[in-house]
């Protein structure tokens, strides 16, 4: 069927090429994403991640009880995603448990599609897209993610909507979107930069300030719920994730400091110090649209709070660079791609698959891409 569509993208042309490519995609897409919920459903489990942190405080929020105080529900850890969430998606709460996971897990296959669309919508090739849709859902992060309910790959959706709306300056929506991102802070610290050079760059300082008073806003939108359900909840929230345990992550910041101690934060800190560098560099050859998902990969890099299912911030940047270089550059992307997960699948099998043990798939995934990226073009690769 993939040869087959391959021959129809070439006999087409313009506009109607256009079309056939833009429906034949979203079909595609919508198969693999009907395959992809059959085949994983059985991963999806319960009390996990999405229990502790968002049913949890939804299903208290909609009873009337603070979002923050979960210890009646029995979680296995406290709340600590930000309140922009619960309030986004306070209706979950009106669901059984059973109920709510499920339609969370089609929700993120659902906004996975979409992640893969937004990267992809440029190139002109539904047999890439279809390609690039099948290692995307063979990720290993996606599978700890669809697993344990994760936030991660709605911070990624909402992230590049924020861009793509930034870049047609609706400001609004795209401070929606970037806030709501936000429910997971350390996924964005890049992405807030990259936002705040462009809004400097086209708009000023004025221009940039009233972004920020923008997003203020629609934090404050989003927190409605739990002022309207709980007016006491900001107390609560603060204890809970204070509460939360000092974990060994798969992040440079966790691993650097735990083998190194106090030279390991400087070790660190230089990093950090130039990937901003590096990022701030990117800001001005690129387009928002790219920076944006180079911010997103680079994040992998220096956010000191991070697991391996948040490597799923990586595939923006995989999903396009894919779909645009040529094959021979792809076959590179394609084989470090089987290698990672041959050698996830290895560590899993000698159950030595600990998260901490994960921190170079950032690494891993990152070299490649920068091997083959075109750094003459403001639109890469």
């Amino acid at each position: 069927m993939l040869n087959y569509l391959r021959q129809r993208d070439i006999k087409f042309s313009g506009a109607k090429q256009e079309s056939f490519v833009f429906w034949g995609s979203v079909i595609a897409l919508i198969i693999i994403g009907m395959l992809v919920a059959v085949l994983y459903w059985p991963i999806v489990g319960m009390r996990k991640d999405f229990y502790n942190n968002l049913w949890a405080p939804v299903y208290l929020l909609v009873h009337g009880r603070s979002p923050y105080v979960t210890a009646a529900l029995d979680p296995a850890l406290p709340a600590i995603w930000f309140p922009m969430a619960i309030g986004v998606f306070f209706p979950l709460g009106y669901f059984s448990e059973e109920w709510a996971t499920s339609l969370w897990f089609l929700f993120n296959v659902a906004l996975l599609l979409g992640v893969i669309y937004l990267s992809t919508r440029s190139t002109k090739s539904i047999y890439v897209t279809s390609l690039a849709a099948f290692f995307t859902y063979l990720f290993p992060s996606v599978l700890n993610h669809f697993a344990l309910g994760q936030f991660s790959i709605t911070s990624v959706m909402c992230i590049l909507l924020a861009s793509f709306f930034a870049d047609k300056q609706y400001d609004w929506p795209a401070a929606f979107f970037l806030t709501l991102a936000l429910s997971k802070p350390q996924l964005g610290i890049l992405a807030v930069f990259g936002f705040g050079f462009f809004y400097f760059q086209k708009r000023g300082s004025i221009g940039l300030l009233r972004f920020g008073i923008q997003c203020l806003f629609a934090v404050v939108l989003m927190c409605l719920p739990l002022f309207i359900a709980y007016p006491a909840w900001i107390q609560d929230c603060i204890e809970s994730i204070s509460s939360n345990s000092n974990w060994f992550q798969p992040s440079l910041f966790s691993v650097l400091t735990v083998a190194f101690g106090s030279i390991g934060y400087l070790i660190w800190g230089v990093i950090a110090i130039a990937v901003f560098i590096f990022y701030y560099k990117i800001s001005k050859i690129f387009t928002l649209r790219i920076t944006i998902i180079w911010g997103l990969a680079l994040t992998t890099l220096i956010s000191p709070y991070l697991w391996s299912w948040d490597f799923v911030l990586l595939l923006p940047l995989w999903i396009h660079t894919f779909s645009f270089v040529n094959w021979p550059r792809k076959a590179i992307l394609i084989v470090s791609h089987l290698i990672l997960w041959w050698a996830v699948s290895f560590l899993q099998q000698s159950g030595n698959a600990v998260n901490q043990i994960l921190w170079w798939i950032p690494l891993w995934i990152l070299f490649p891409i920068v091997l083959v990226t075109n750094w003459r073009s403001d639109t890469s690769p």
